[in-house]
């Protein structure tokens, strides 16, 4: 063969029916392009082999060599690959780009802490340069992850003595801790317990009695002190400096404590999933079933050695099964859990990621497994990508590389001189079948019917500027949208509208196309968006407008009550399931009207209404997860709307995009809020995977719409979003009238707790126990001045913090009011999206910023009150750094905007304890008796701030006049 002549395809696809030669034709055409991008002969004098590929970028002083190897090079074809650099790939030459992989002992040798290397480029020279990326940031993250488990397994392993597990797997716990433990008072064999409060010895092992609690004896001994016993000598010697595991259950829980979840002494099964031969039956049925079986095709399955809480197992789990508690390389291989969790009997079903041969692993041999992560988003990522990223049915797709739609296959026809594609079953053309002039004129209709701001109505003309034809004096549109909503701007409302608007132009195109043709799809739109909030808040807008034809996909647990009689469950099996958590639902504490809307979801479910619908419907709401369920298949898209699409990795955001054909495509976001979280691995640049798609698209020169009016905050509290973050672009919607105090307290004020001390939580978090306290008080205090327990959010940065405040409210009085429950305490990613009349920010930290010290969650926490905005923190810490001392500039320009946490807590208790006094629905007994404030049971104590901070706390006050009423 040829390898310089034009390859000809069209040969295969003559002959076959015009359907058939389009359902191969993606596949078809992934290749090709794949094949072109490296069809060339070998030059090893060519800087860039691949010639503009655009390989993924390495980090600064990088080696610029893409091969590794010579043997790469086959007869002048190229695989594709992976520039291999010092910071991408380990001391043993293994990629963490590439394949998926357990790193040995010596592989994560020296304390090294690895991070993201791989980075996104703003566009990409094709569809394959675009999947290979994306599917090496992806690998790299989950390796990072395996590579931080293998360090945290071998690091607490060199510290432990395990050779009584390695040569005592047969043994049972009590044979084993028979010879191996100390005995107790009893006589009886102690259990290994680990510390778990704060202090010195927390994580340390030590020795008891293992007898129930009321029959334990007093016996105590320091694991890391056992010597053992005299015959064991010379195995325990080693011992006096490290904790000797000689139980399964010993093991367990000391790997535990080193965030390892080990399982000691599994079984990897080998057989049919279904292996019931009938006993009783008779002989010829029974011989039938074994032939069955014999002829069915084998499953892995690993028998766990112990069962946890079904929440700690997930579908698309992640396991290390190893022959040895070494984990080495050579007998170790990685396999995921095909289902949600253990079986009656303790088995996972399990597929092979890597490393694994049969002959290499018997059926029904001993192993060890770790328990690694859940990787179902990184893992339904990946399978996205390979399978429904083509450019043949994602016709969008040219335009997220950064290319015209006639470019995608220039580039390839330019080496494949004779390849034409077949025709497409599917729509190219992105023009609705409207004149302009229908178009523009029910653009203006909808404007004036649901009064729009001037950047609502821009982007609204935007949209449906994607949908008109071109014409000489204007340029052909292109598909996309980008939507700038800051906080408060009403993108939900504006979303809800442009439903709207674009179902009447949808219908108004099947006027004029009455009989759709069968090559003709139908115009729909899906709203999408990363969260089951978001989806409804959009929906609930729509039923506000008075729209009822859509359907929601999803659990009917996570879907807002209003929308829920429209929904369909996210699987394919039968609404029974579905039928009996609702009946579940109308068991718990909800509202008359809640009933009624669960009732009727009750009722639809039962006539399957909304399955039969799903189909046909023109408007569809499901979340970026959801959109893979079964339910969904089949379905096109051609107009997708992706909310908060600047809080998801552009992975997640390609599964509503790319598996529904989509043409047309509206992202709204706000980049100047929280990135997407990437847990488990962090990056050296900015570039990786919290680079958004909406952040690339800017890059490419996607210039966003800005919508600038927020209708959400008080002015005053707003100003400090505009000056810091939004560089004075903002306007305000609403007026100091529109947002009157809700209590006698200031809209703005920092209250300084300066005798609280951080402490470190056992999962790396942070808590205050004096913010804590007074931001209970502050609760208390609003509660009392008549505030609705659904107006107040509390905001923390720590999820520690959201624990410590929980547990001191619980501690209340107040909590016997069931009102209390409506208050949410959350920290920052949680609450984005939300709003609250009051909202409380507790800063928790004392030596060193941390994530206060971020300006993307510093503009969330600070744009979440519509009302009053009340920060607790330590007023000397905060004012030293830049970003904050500015906020803090901002309170002391507001009177009483600064003020001292021990003043106000003395000068309120009294007035409280009146209000209680006259408040009939609580016991007045205790207050009545109660002498001295800080008797009071609704009084929280803290530790008492030193004179000299009251006086710091009023030097910096910019307003020395008489308090306000507002202010004491």
């Amino acid at each position: 063969m040829n390898k310089d002549a034009p390859i000809n395809l069209r040969a295969d696809f003559e002959g076959l029916p015009q359907t058939e030669a389009s359902r191969f034709m993606p596949r078809r055409c992934e290749f090709v392009e794949t094949l072109a991008l490296f069809h060339k002969t070998f030059d090893p004098t060519c800087d860039d082999p691949l010639s503009g590929t655009g390989d993924i970028k390495p980090a600064d002083g990088a080696v610029d060599n893409p091969f590794t190897s010579h043997t790469r090079r086959r007869k002048g074809f190229l695989n594709p690959v992976i520039k291999v650099t010092g910071q991408t790939a380990l001391s043993s030459g293994r990629s963490r780009c590439g394949e998926l992989f357990f790193p040995s002992f010596d592989e994560v040798q020296g304390g090294v802490s690895l991070q993201r290397q791989v980075q996104i480029p703003a566009s990409f020279s094709s569809v394959a340069h675009y999947k290979q990326v994306f599917t090496s940031a992806i690998k790299e993250h989950l390796n990072i992850i395996l590579f931080e488990l293998s360090q945290r397994y071998h690091s607490a392993k060199d510290k432990a003595d395990v050779h009584y597990l390695d040569s005592s797997l047969q043994q049972s716990d009590e044979q084993s801790g028979d010879t191996t433990s100390p005995r107790c008072d009893h006589g009886n064999p102690a259990k290994m317990v680990c510390v778990k409060k704060d202090g010195a010895n927390k994580g340390r092992f030590f020795y008891a009695c293992s007898a129930q609690r009321a029959n334990q004896c007093k016996f105590f001994m320091w694991a890391d002190k056992f010597k053992g016993n005299s015959s064991n000598a010379n195995s325990t010697s080693v011992g006096s400096s490290r904790t000797s595991l000689t139980t399964s259950t010993a093991a367990t829980m000391y790997f535990k404590s080193h965030k390892v979840h080990l399982y000691y002494g599994c079984e990897l099964q080998r057989r049919a999933s279904y292996n019931n031969l009938m006993p009783g039956a008779p002989a010829w049925i029974r011989k039938h079933k074994q032939q069955m079986l014999e002829n069915t095709k084998k499953k892995l399955y690993l028998r766990l050695s112990r069962k946890e809480l079904s929440s700690m197992y997930g579908k698309e789990d992640i396991w290390v099964i190893s022959k040895d508690l070494a984990f080495d390389s050579r007998s170790t291989f990685l396999a995921r859990s095909v289902y949600h969790g253990p079986s009656s009997n303790s088995d996972v079903e399990i597929e092979p990621l890597a490393g694994y041969s049969t002959s290499n692993w018997a059926s029904s041999c001993t192993v060890h497994a770790l328990l690694a992560c859940n990787a179902s988003s990184e893992m339904t990522c990946l399978n996205n990508i390979q399978e429904f990223v083509n450019a043949g049915t994602v016709p969008i797709l040219p335009y997220l590389l950064g290319s015209r739609s006639d470019e995608v296959f220039s580039n390839t026809q330019s080496r494949i001189s004779t390849f034409r594609p077949p025709a497409q079953g599917f729509r190219t053309s992105r023009n609705l079948n409207c004149s302009s002039q229908e178009i523009e004129q029910i653009t203006a209709g909808m404007i004036e019917k649901y009064e729009l701001n001037t950047d609502q109505a821009e982007a609204l003309r935007k949209v449906t500027a994607m949908f008109q034809q071109a014409s000489n004096d204007k340029a052909s549109p292109k598909p996309i949208t980008l939507i700038h909503g800051v906080f408060g701007a009403g993108k939900s409302f504006l979303l809800a509208v442009t439903v709207l608007l674009l179902i009447q132009l949808f219908e108004l195109n099947d006027a004029h196309y009455p009989g759709n043709s069968a090559l003709q799809l139908p115009w729909k739109l899906l709203i999408a968006s990363t969260t089951n909030v978001a989806v409804d808040r959009i929906l609930s807008g729509l039923l506000d407008l008075g729209f009822e034809d859509f359907i929601r996909v999803g659990s009917v647990k996570k879907i807002a009550k209003p929308v829920l009689p429209y929904s369909v469950h996210a699987s394919d099996s039968k609404d029974s399931q579905e039928i009996r958590e609702l009946y579940e639902m109308l068991k718990t504490d909800l509202t008359p009207t809640e009933k009624h809307q669960v009732k009727r979801s009750i009722e639809r479910q039962r006539l399957g209404r909304n399955r039969d619908l799903l189909g046909s419907v023109k408007v569809v709401g499901v979340t970026c997860a959801a959109s893979t369920f079964p339910c969904m298949n089949n379905l096109k898209f051609p107009v997708v709307l992706l909310d908060e699409c600047s809080q998801m990795t552009e992975p997640s955001s390609l599964l509503p995009i790319t598996r529904f054909q989509c043409e047309n495509l509206v992202l709204v976001g706000d980049p100047k809020q929280l990135d997407p979280t990437i847990q488990g691995s962090e990056a050296t640049h900015g570039c990786g995977l919290e680079q958004t798609l909406f952040d690339r698209l800017i890059l490419l020169g996607c210039k966003p719409i800005l919508l600038r009016t927020q209708y959400r905050c008080h002015p005053t509290i707003s100003a400090i979003a505009n000056s810091l973050f939004y560089e004075q672009q903002l306007i305000d919607g609403v007026t100091t009238r529109d947002r009157l105090p809700l209590a006698p307290l200031p809209t703005l004020c920092f209250y300084s707790v300066s005798s609280g001390k951080e402490c470190g939580a056992n999962d790396g978090s942070y808590y205050n126990e004096q913010e804590a306290s007074f931001v209970v008080f502050l609760i208390e205090t609003l509660v009392l001045l008549g505030v609705q327990s659904a107006d107040i959010g509390v905001i923390t940065l720590y999820k520690a913090q959201t624990a410590q405040i929980n547990i001191l409210l619980q501690a209340s009085k107040l909590s016997i009011r069931k009102s209390l429950k409506a208050i949410q305490i959350s920290t920052v990613d949680a609450f984005q999206g939300g709003e609250k009349g009051v909202i409380i920010l507790s800063c928790v930290r004392t030596d060193y910023m941390g994530f206060a010290d971020s300006d993307k969650r510093t503009n969330v926490a600070l744009t979440r009150s519509k009302n009053h905005l009340l920060i607790v923190g330590n007023l000397r810490i905060l004012s030293a750094n830049t970003l904050w001392g500015k906020v803090i500039d901002k309170c002391k320009d507001v009177e009483n905007g600064i003020q001292s946490s021990q003043l106000f807590r003395k000068q309120w208790t009294p007035q409280l304890e009146e209000l209680l006094k006259q408040d009939p629905s609580h016991d007045q007994t205790e207050v009545e008796g109660s002498p001295h404030p800080q008797n009071s049971p609704y009084f929280s104590p803290a530790s008492e701030m030193e004179d000299s901070t009251a006086k710091e706390v009023g030097l910096h006050s910019s307003h020395k006049s008489s308090p306000s009423p507002f202010c004491l």
